[in-house]
């Protein structure tokens, strides 16, 4: 059953302009009508929309992270708001780690992020020669000088060396995640 009951306006009030998911995939919901239907648009095709039941929408929180944009990865992650009635994530109930303004993301480069799409860590390391920093999964990223990078962090918690990656010693705590990243 859906949390809003037939209240479409409810609906509409919480939905409009944020981003839930369809099937696995982000949408865009642009508005909801009488009856619970919701005019979606997936992430990468914008102008192409569709109708859907509000029962069918994923309204769980869409999962954030690295977003590799720009030559730059950097860490998405929402601000907690007080009086945000939104349902969904939308533009400024978000924030970057890193040199590019959440709000410029394109819908593609933040579809990749919520459904997950990395290159594998090996592509990682080859690409930061030609770029400033890049993720291979949700929380990890490797900038130019081979650094390592966790969940945002400002600091550096290890290194590459010989396409390896070897932690900081305060940072060993890190090794099965690193592990299961790779």
């Amino acid at each position: 059953m859906c949390m809003y009951g037939e209240d479409w306006n409810y609906a509409h009030s919480r939905l409009q302009e944020t981003i839930v998911r369809l099937e696995g995939q982000p949408v865009y919901v642009y508005n909801v009508s009488p009856g619970m239907l919701a005019k979606v648009a997936y992430l990468d095709t914008m102008d192409e929309t569709q109708l859907t039941y509000v029962k069918h929408l994923d309204l769980k929180p869409v999962p954030l992270g690295y977003c590799n944009y720009n030559k730059y990865a950097c860490y998405l992650s929402r601000i907690p708001m007080r009086r945000d009635w939104r349902q969904g994530l939308r533009r400024g109930n978000f924030c970057s780690s890193g040199p590019v303004n959440a709000d410029r993301i394109p819908y593609e480069a933040l579809k990749k992020t919520i459904i997950g799409e990395y290159p594998s860590f090996e592509r990682a390391v080859e690409a930061v020669a030609k770029i400033v920093s890049i993720a291979w999964r949700r929380h990890w990223s490797v900038n130019k000088h081979g650094e390592v990078f966790h969940k945002g962090s400002p600091k550096p918690v290890g290194k590459v060396v010989n396409g390896r990656v070897e932690l900081n010693s305060k940072h060993m705590y890190l090794t099965e995640a690193l592990q299961e990243s790779l």
